[in-house]
C-alpha cells in the first residue's frame, strides 16, 4: 500500500501465511534503532529526481530507522526525523499487518519511485528477502532495479 497525504505518506506492510514461525517480536516502545536489516524488519525505499534516495526501515517492536544517500549506496547519513506519526499493527493466526504514517518532512521531494521490501528471519535464524522488485543476482534493495515509478511520474503511467 503506498498513499501519498497533505501532511505525510501512509505505508503499509502485511505477511500471510505461517507467520507464527516468523520472528517478529512484540511491539515495544517507538525508537531509533540501527542495522535493523540485520533482523526482519520492512523497508521502504524513496527516490526523487536526482541520484539520491531515502531508505526507511521498520522493526516490528517498534524499532525504526531512516537514512539518506546521495547516490546508489554512497554517502549514507541518518536522518533526523521524528518518529513516524502513527504506527498501527495487527496480529493474527495467519497474518501481520503494520501501518505507518511517515512525516511530509521526511519525505524527498518530488517523489518519481519507490522500492518495497522485507527481511524476514524465522525460528531457525533462516532469512528470506521479499520485494516489490529484485534485482539481478544476490538480493540488493538498493539496486536501481528495485525501484519502480509511481504514476504520474516520468517513468510511471
Amino acid at each position: 500500500m503506498f498513499e501519498p497525504l497533505t501532511d505525510g505518506l501512509l505505508i503499509g506492510f502485511r505477511l500471510q501465511g505461517d507467520v507464527a514461525a516468523l520472528l517478529l517480536p512484540p511491539m515495544a516502545a517507538l525508537r531509533r534503532g540501527d542495522r535493523l536489516w540485520e533482523h526482519s524488519c520492512f523497508e521502504l525505499f524513496l527516490k526523487g529526481r536526482g541520484a539520491g534516495y531515502r531508505e526507511f526501515n521498520f522493526a516490528a517492536d517498534g524499532a525504526w530507522a531512516a537514512y539518506q544517500f546521495s547516490a546508489y549506496r554512497r554517502d549514507m547519513q541518518a536522518l533526523s526525523l521524528v518518529p513516524p506519526l502513527r504506527w498501527a499493527q495487527e496480529r493474527g493466526a495467519r497474518s501481520f499487518s503494520m501501518q505507518l504514517q511517515l512525516p511530509a518532512a521526511a519525505l524527498p521531494d518530488d517523489v518519481q519511485s519507490l522500492g518495497l521490501s522485507a527481511i524476514l528471519n524465522d525460528a531457525d535464524r533462516l532469512r528470506s528477502y521479499w520485494a516489490l522488485a529484485h534485482a539481478p543476482g544476490a538480493p540488493n534493495f538498493h539496486h536501481p532495479a528495485a525501484f519502480r515509478p509511481l504514476a504520474g511520474s516520468p517513468d510511471g503511467s
